[in-house]
């Protein structure tokens, strides 16, 4: 018999969010301070504003939250050289992959061998829960703004935002 050893395995935490969408965003750049020593990135002005222009326009309340993230890390909102929209722990992206195997498609996280071996991968399941909206939950591989996968209380699965032109 093999004794699994439990410190192979990511421990995911728990965490549980509530209010308007800014004090969501400022909780959830809390945590990501905390686990992963976030801080905003920064970007060119004209990437700066391109981004927080679509937030606005296509998820309001992913713009919302990030308002709250900027005051979580102390620093100006509109300032366009700061990314304060996204949580990342990692110091290179992850992502998935996918495979079509009919009738199914299999997704997978990817993430470089050597951020495993040098970072803290600290899945976290979210709950959020809104005052104007739906609460849902999230899966995260490392990205407090983000998800692997998650769920809204309608049923609805979401993981990207598409606008169709007809």
């Amino acid at each position: 018999m093999k004794i699994i050893d439990v410190r192979e395995f990511a421990v995911a935490t728990h965490l549980v969010v509530r209010g308007t969408q800014a004090e969501i965003g400022f909780a959830l750049a809390g945590a990501a301070i905390e686990v992963y020593g976030s801080t905003p990135r920064p970007v060119k002005p004209v990437l700066g504003r391109a981004r927080r222009r679509w937030f606005e326009v296509n998820w309001p309340e992913h713009h919302e939250r990030s308002r709250g993230m900027a005051a979580a890390f102390g620093v100006a909102y509109d300032d366009p050289s700061l990314c304060v929209d996204e949580l990342n722990g990692l110091p290179l992206p992850g992502g998935c992959s996918a495979v079509w195997c009919p009738p199914r498609v299999v997704r997978n996280f990817d993430i470089h061998a050597s951020v495993i071996e040098t970072a803290p991968v600290r899945p976290h399941v979210v709950e959020m829960h809104p005052e104007q909206g739906l609460s849902s939950v999230a899966i995260t591989g490392n990205n407090l703004s983000g998800c692997l996968e998650g769920i809204n209380e309608a049923g609805t699965v979401r993981r990207r935002a598409r606008r169709r032109t007809e």
